[in-house]
This record gives structure tokens, C-alpha cells and sequence, in this order.
């Protein structure tokens, strides 16, 4: 994070942007403008903490309880 605010103050000259937070299973996909500034393209959640994998694992998810996860 304290890297991010230093290229905030080093590079956008006084304009205004916002640091947010990223949510978790998600991915996001941006543009970068060529004023350098970047626009968000697509932002989807994949996946849900707590749901099963959708692969293959090395042990039946049958054999999991719910205490571990």
C-alpha cells in the first residue's frame, strides 16, 4: 500500500484518484488510457469461499467435513 501512495503523489500531479480495496475471487481487467490513467474493462467474481473446487483434488471432496473449510 505505501508504495501505491508514493507513485499516486509521484506521478498524477495533484489529480484526484482512489485506492480500493480488491475483493477476493475476483479478477478485473483494465485498459490503460493514453494519458496513462487505466479504465476498468471487466471486473468478475470466479469464485466463492467456501465452494468447492472445480478441479480435480487429490482428496474426494466427500471426505472433507465442514469444520474444514
Amino acid at each position: 500500500g505505501k508504495g501505491i501512495v508514493h507513485l499516486g503523489t509521484k506521478y498524477l500531479n495533484g489529480e484526484s484518484w482512489t485506492l480500493k480495496q480488491f475483493p477476493p475471487g475476483h479478477y478485473a481487467e483494465y485498459d490503460i488510457l493514453p494519458s496513462g490513467r487505466t479504465k476498468l474493462v471487466i471486473e468478475k467474481k470466479y469464485y466463492n469461499i467456501g465452494d468447492p473446487p472445480k478441479f480435480k483434488t487429490n482428496i474426494p471432496q466427500s471426505d472433507i467435513s465442514a469444520s474444514d473449510t
